[in-house]
Protein backbone atom coordinates (compact mmCIF):
# COMPACT_ATOMS: atom_id res chain seq x y z
CA UNK A 1 0.00 0.00 0.00
CA UNK A 2 2.66 2.34 0.95
CA UNK A 3 4.26 1.81 -2.69
CA UNK A 4 1.35 2.61 -4.74
CA UNK A 5 1.16 5.58 -2.54
CA UNK A 6 4.56 6.76 -3.33
CA UNK A 7 3.98 5.96 -6.95
CA UNK A 8 1.31 8.39 -7.15
CA UNK A 9 2.78 10.90 -4.65
CA UNK A 10 5.55 11.10 -7.02
CA UNK A 11 3.58 11.32 -10.12
CA UNK A 12 1.69 14.12 -8.46
CA UNK A 13 4.90 15.71 -7.97
CA UNK A 14 6.48 15.38 -11.22
CA UNK A 15 3.08 16.71 -12.88
CA UNK A 16 3.33 19.48 -10.72
CA UNK A 17 6.84 20.32 -11.84
CA UNK A 18 6.96 19.56 -15.22
CA UNK A 19 3.44 21.13 -16.17
CA UNK A 20 4.56 24.97 -15.28
CA UNK A 21 7.94 23.78 -17.57
CA UNK A 22 5.80 22.61 -20.18
CA UNK A 23 3.84 25.93 -20.18
CA UNK A 24 6.48 27.89 -20.00
CA UNK A 25 8.58 26.44 -22.92
CA UNK A 26 5.41 26.28 -24.70
CA UNK A 27 5.19 30.75 -24.66
CA UNK A 28 8.57 31.03 -25.44
CA UNK A 29 8.28 28.34 -28.42
CA UNK A 30 5.61 30.14 -29.92
CA UNK A 31 7.21 33.90 -28.85
CA UNK A 32 10.61 32.77 -30.57
CA UNK A 33 8.76 31.35 -33.61
CA UNK A 34 7.11 34.60 -34.39
CA UNK A 35 10.13 37.09 -34.19
CA UNK A 36 12.24 34.53 -35.67
CA UNK A 37 10.46 34.46 -38.79
CA UNK A 38 9.16 37.90 -38.71
CA UNK A 39 13.11 38.96 -38.66
CA UNK A 40 13.61 36.57 -41.48
CA UNK A 41 10.90 38.66 -43.42
CA UNK A 42 12.14 41.66 -42.34
CA UNK A 43 15.94 40.67 -43.57
CA UNK A 44 14.18 39.58 -46.93
CA UNK A 45 12.82 42.96 -47.14
CA UNK A 46 15.64 44.93 -46.60
CA UNK A 47 17.69 42.49 -49.06
CA UNK A 48 15.19 43.46 -51.88
CA UNK A 49 15.74 47.20 -51.69
CA UNK A 50 19.22 46.55 -51.53
CA UNK A 51 19.01 44.42 -54.89
CA UNK A 52 16.45 46.95 -56.79
CA UNK A 53 18.50 49.98 -55.57
CA UNK A 54 22.08 48.56 -56.36
CA UNK A 55 21.49 49.53 -60.15
CA UNK A 56 24.45 48.56 -61.92
CA UNK A 57 26.68 47.24 -59.14
CA UNK A 58 27.32 43.88 -59.57
CA UNK A 59 28.68 43.32 -56.38
CA UNK A 60 26.00 44.66 -54.34
CA UNK A 61 23.90 42.69 -56.24
CA UNK A 62 25.44 39.63 -55.47
CA UNK A 63 25.79 40.22 -51.55
CA UNK A 64 22.29 41.42 -51.87
CA UNK A 65 21.01 38.31 -53.75
CA UNK A 66 22.97 36.15 -51.28
CA UNK A 67 21.30 37.32 -48.63
CA UNK A 68 17.82 36.44 -49.81
CA UNK A 69 19.22 32.79 -50.30
CA UNK A 70 20.54 32.90 -46.67
CA UNK A 71 17.35 34.58 -44.99
CA UNK A 72 15.46 31.68 -47.22
CA UNK A 73 17.25 28.85 -46.20
CA UNK A 74 16.78 30.37 -42.59
CA UNK A 75 13.35 30.13 -42.77
CA UNK A 76 13.13 26.81 -43.60
CA UNK A 77 15.31 25.61 -40.78
CA UNK A 78 12.58 27.79 -38.62
CA UNK A 79 9.64 25.76 -40.34
CA UNK A 80 12.11 22.28 -40.00
CA UNK A 81 13.03 23.08 -36.24
CA UNK A 82 9.22 24.05 -35.20
CA UNK A 83 7.68 20.90 -36.74
CA UNK A 84 10.56 18.70 -35.11
CA UNK A 85 9.85 21.30 -31.55
CA UNK A 86 5.76 20.63 -31.89
CA UNK A 87 6.36 16.66 -32.28
CA UNK A 88 8.13 16.39 -29.05
CA UNK A 89 5.45 19.25 -27.31
CA UNK A 90 2.38 17.64 -29.03
CA UNK A 91 1.87 14.89 -26.61
CA UNK A 92 2.28 18.11 -23.51
CA UNK A 93 -0.22 19.97 -24.85
CA UNK A 94 1.28 22.64 -26.48
CA UNK A 95 -1.20 24.27 -28.72
CA UNK A 96 1.05 26.83 -29.76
Amino acid sequence: MFVLYAIVSASALVNDIVSPMTSTICKIYSVMKGAAGGLAALVITMAGFKWVGSAEDPGARKQAKDTIIHALIGMLLISVATDIVFLITASTGCTA
